[in-house]
């Protein structure tokens, strides 16, 4: 565990190391368990997300994508460009895409066939940037990715 401050015999540990260890049954080892518990809360993160991206088209600096969350059907339009995302380690590219804006075009739900005026929040249009951009990369739509 690591101390962030000590008076007299009392130290005062971060709750946050001690939850990851706790959590998810680590040794307090070192740096690999901190990479091992990132991997999994990327995959708990993966799993959660209520929107899953069913298509990507993307073309010079525009794309569409379809996005099914719980019953819905959402088609959306975005304007990206590519951007390198090697963490600056020398000799490595890896290219990605920065979303500047979502458009929500049409919401259907897949049980009626009717289509919904946009409930959408700030937060959704969050989630499905993350899930749109992990979509690409994990095709490699764009080149290097």
């Amino acid at each position: 565990m690591t101390t962030i401050f000590s008076i007299g015999n009392i130290a005062i540990a971060s709750a946050c190391a001690a939850a990851i260890g706790l959590a998810s049954g680590f040794k307090d080892s070192g740096a690999s368990n901190l990479t091992a518990y990132q991997t999994k809360l990327a995959q708990v993160d993966a799993i959660q997300s209520p929107f899953q991206v069913q298509s990507v088209i993307i073309g010079d600096n525009i794309g569409t994508a379809i996005i099914s969350q719980n019953g819905y059907l959402i088609e959306v339009a975005f304007d990206y460009e590519i951007v390198d995302d090697s963490n600056g380690v020398l000799g490595h590219s890896d290219m990605t895409i920065d979303i500047s804006s979502l458009q929500i075009n049409s919401i259907l739900n897949t049980a009626t066939g009717k289509p919904y005026s946009d409930w959408t929040m700030r937060e959704d249009h969050q989630q499905m940037i993350a899930q749109i951009r992990a979509y690409v990369d994990q095709r490699g739509l764009v080149g290097g990715a």
